[in-house]
């Protein structure tokens, strides 16, 4: 059974992305997992922090319960509930978890004093969300689930369509019945990206689910991305990591931290 895991720290960011998660995991017809990680500093071996990190796991287990019951009482029963604390390094913690349990999905808050933040913003956010062995998705704080019916893949034809991302994407696809459209900037010769969109299309395996094709012109990729994304009607933007993609152009520069922050759609790192 597939597993939707959502990092908690009870901001209202996390709270809504957990009423998002829950809506994913019925529909995906999915386990929920709530991860809360009690972040530990660096002289977290001292007596007067430990007693802070004990006090802080124990409240976060009593909030997990509260919070289950209410997810709960809201699904009648329906969807499989589970929730663990941990101690530890925040990125550390969440990666080793994602490594034991696989999970389908990792879902957090986009905004506010939320998990992304700490991926964005954090030391070692490139590494880490790059490295995170599974598929990523922010919710946005205003967000409020509603069917997922039209997909937008942001791709830039650099790096290889290899099958295990086919199967992924076809996956994510068929679970929400939705439309996969595919969305390039043109920047320099558009013959080039006519003969890539055709070679994309001879693949068996992706002509398979219908894509369609949207080539944009302008000069700054990700703000083009953004704009069409928000204002066509999607309801997911997916980007692809690799080791160099419109994930990285998206997320991490200085520039465009703002843009995932403050998005109006999901966004989602979808992982092979």
């Amino acid at each position: 059974m597939k597993t939707i895991l959502v990092l908690v720290d009870f901001s209202k960011a996390a709270f809504n992305a957990v009423n998002y998660a829950v809506e994913v995991a019925m529909t995906c017809k999915a386990s929920l997992f709530l991860l809360y990680v009690c972040d530990l500093p660096v002289n977290f071996t001292q007596v007067p922090v430990s007693l802070d990190i004990d006090d802080e796991r124990l409240n976060a287990e009593a909030e997990l319960i509260k919070l289950k019951v209410k997810i709960h009482e809201r699904t009648r029963g329906d969807l499989n509930i589970f929730s663990e604390v941990r101690n530890g390094n925040f990125f550390s913690e969440v990666k080793s978890f994602c490594e034991y349990v696989r999970p389908y999905i990792v879902i957090m808050g986009s905004q506010g004093t939320s998990i992304m933040e700490k991926l964005v913003l954090g030391g070692h956010a490139v590494y880490e969300m790059q490295h995170l062995p599974c598929t990523s998705l922010a919710v946005p704080c205003k967000m409020r689930f509603s069917e997922i019916k039209k997909v937008a893949l942001a791709w830039d034809f650099q790096n290889p369509m290899d099958r295990s991302f086919i199967e992924k994407i076809g996956q994510l696809i068929s679970d929400f019945g939705a439309e996969l459209h595919v969305i390039s900037v043109i920047i320099g010769e558009k013959d080039l990206l006519q003969l890539r969109i055709k070679t994309l299309k001879s693949q068996m395996e992706f002509s398979r689910l219908a894509p369609v094709f949207h080539c944009l012109e302008g000069k700054k990729t990700s703000k083009s991305i953004m704009e069409y994304v928000e204002n066509n009607g999607f309801d997911l933007l997916v980007l692809f990591p690799g080791e160099y993609s419109l994930f990285e152009e998206l997320i991490f520069p200085t520039h465009t931290k703002k843009l995932v922050l403050h998005c109006s759609v999901p966004i989602m790192a979808l992982h092979p």
